[in-house]
């Protein structure tokens, strides 16, 4: 009996001990967590900053690579923070109603610069009976996609990467009506994955010896994390690759089911000619089978040539109504096609295909009045407004080019807005006056949260002499003598001993990501929670939802 008490005994002084090692270890890393991304707060928002001035072309190619570089370093630390959360069992899952449609469509969009300095192609395509509004946790399902798909673009150097987006398999689904199997594929055209390694590459830490994954570099956490995500919201991360012609990562979630599957119009375009002149890849694939879910009568142009001898009309191929799909790539032949045409009205319409950068050198074609453009990648809505809604999409075209010729016509002047800001670090108080600045906010600094006390009871005396009361203010919470939470509380204070029926919004600023850090600074009575480092559209977004006004524009 002895034994068995004290075998007990040093049992849960074991556990014990594990629980305070990993309650340290976690602290450690959050507080290492702030402490890097203080300075990069001030990094990545004043590179931004410099950006956004007119820099010579090497210049703004040095401010670029700083950026690049300070995102990267943050995309690291995140990463890391996350493996310790998933270790500590501190990972939540939410299941709330988002647009799975603009969720998988902006996980595109954000990578596509990535994907385009390296010359590669990103596109997405979301079947038809894919519903648009589902439930589940968006973060997470945004993080192991864009996890996916940046791994996908690293490792690819030629073709692309696609992200895919269909219901699962019949065998799949579950007799519960209320839940739909969807499942997220990424695939690319990249270096691929030896079998010996394929299992492995899930590990902590680890890294495939084939093929230069080591070259390329990285933590080696993000496949883990992402396992470990898709676990977490029932399903399960596979792999299908095969060593020099690419990789397939696939994982399908049951999501909570709030509409039907959408309703593809395909007798709008029905009969329709679309010629597609764009190079064999993700990009082509996936236009090629959004119009064929649309019902149109899809040609591939491959060459030059075919496009030439098409915008010249032999053979009678372009009638009134046919749309030329043209990728930039088929530049030279448009520009040729251009200087023939002049002023002559033509009975087809082209569509030219285009990274955003390319639309300045592209500038003489896209002034004919018979030219539109697309971006890539192309979101599947867009190509709905254009094609079948093209009516509605002029007026609403007019609409909007009359609202920003009126607001070119008027400097920005802000809503009126007084902010005070309690920040005691320079660099991002520098930042973040300049942000404040720039969408036309007045404000005021306080160095520390003493000051930011005194200054709102200062301001509530209505006197002759009382500053201006602020509208909101942007707490940082790590701060001497006086931090944000204890800040705030006294502020919290002041208003209910004088009676105050609307509390003055108090947005937190802090470095730190965990979920606890922003529990504590809602319940010291803060009105919301920015995380560092942001940028001037999180700030202005942010400041907007506080005080009811409409971010700047």
């Amino acid at each position: 009996m002895l034994a068995l008490q004290t075998a007990l005994a040093a049992q849960q002084l074991a556990r014990a001990q594990a629980e305070a090692s990993n309650r340290a270890k976690s602290r450690f890393l959050a507080t290492m967590s702030h402490e890097i991304r203080t300075p990069m707060n001030g990094v990545i928002g004043m590179t931004g900053l410099l950006l956004d001035t007119e820099l010579a072309p090497e210049q703004r190619s040095y401010a670029a690579a700083i950026d690049a570089s300070g995102r990267s370093l943050l995309s690291i630390i995140d990463e890391i923070l996350d493996a310790s959360k998933i270790e500590a069992g501190r990972f939540d899952i939410e299941e709330k109603p988002f647009d799975l449609v603009e969720l998988v469509e902006n996980v595109t969009e954000l990578l596509a610069p990535r994907a385009h300095a390296k010359r590669i192609e990103i596109a997405c395509h979301i079947h038809a009976g894919v519903p648009r509004q589902v439930e589940g946790d968006a973060n997470r399902i945004r993080q192991v996609l864009l996890n996916l798909a940046g791994n996908a673009i690293k490792f690819t150097d030629a073709g692309g990467v696609t992200v895919d987006v269909d219901m699962a398999a019949p065998n799949d689904h579950a007799q519960n009506t209320e839940q739909l199997p969807v499942r997220f594929s990424v695939i690319d055209t990249g270096i691929g994955i030896a079998a010996k390694d394929q299992e492995a590459i899930f590990d902590d830490y680890s890294q495939s010896e084939e093929a230069g994954y080591r070259r390329i570099g990285g933590t080696g956490l993000g496949l883990s994390i992402s396992r470990k995500l898709v676990r977490r919201m029932r399903g399960e991360l596979a792999i299908e690759s095969e060593l020099g012609k690419g990789s397939t990562f696939s994982f399908a979630l049951r999501l909570g089911r709030i509409d039907e599957p959408i309703s593809v119009p395909r007798e709008d375009l029905a009969g329709r000619i679309v010629y597609l002149a764009i190079p064999i890849g993700p990009t082509q694939q996936t236009m090629h089978q959004y119009f064929e879910d649309f019902g149109a009568d899809v040609k591939l142009v491959s060459t030059d040539e075919e496009l030439k001898k098409l915008l010249a009309g032999k053979n009678g191929q372009l009638a009134d109504g046919v749309d030329v799909i043209c990728d930039a790539h088929f530049a030279e032949p448009l520009k040729s096609w251009h200087k023939r045409k002049k002023d002559r009205q033509s009975p087809f319409h082209i569509w030219l295909l285009l990274q955003p950068e390319q639309r300045r050198n592209l500038k003489e074609i896209l002034e004919a009045s018979a030219v539109g453009y697309l971006l890539k990648p192309v979101r599947r809505q867009t190509l709905l407004k254009q094609f079948v809604d093209r009516d509605d999409i002029l007026i609403a075209r007019a609409a909007a080019t009359l609202r920003n010729t009126a607001k070119q016509g008027n400097p920005k002047q802000g809503s009126g807005l007084h902010i005070l800001l309690a920040e005691d670090n320079q660099i991002n108080a520098l930042l973040a006056t300049t942000l404040l600045k720039k969408a036309g906010y007045s404000h005021h600094h306080a160095i520390n949260g003493a000051e930011a006390v005194d200054y709102i009871k200062k301001a509530m005396t209505d006197g002759a002499d009382a500053p201006r009361k602020p509208d909101l203010v942007l707490m940082d919470v790590t701060m001497p003598d006086l931090n944000g939470i204890e800040a705030t509380r006294k502020i919290r204070a002041m208003e209910k001993e004088a009676g105050v029926e609307n509390p003055l919004p108090i947005l937190a600023l802090t470095a730190n990501a965990h979920s606890e850090d922003r529990e504590a600074c809602l319940e010291c009575g803060m009105s919301g929670f920015l995380t560092k480092p942001f940028d001037h559209s999180d700030l202005e977004e942010v400041i907007a939802d506080l005080t009811g006004t409409e971010a700047a524009a």
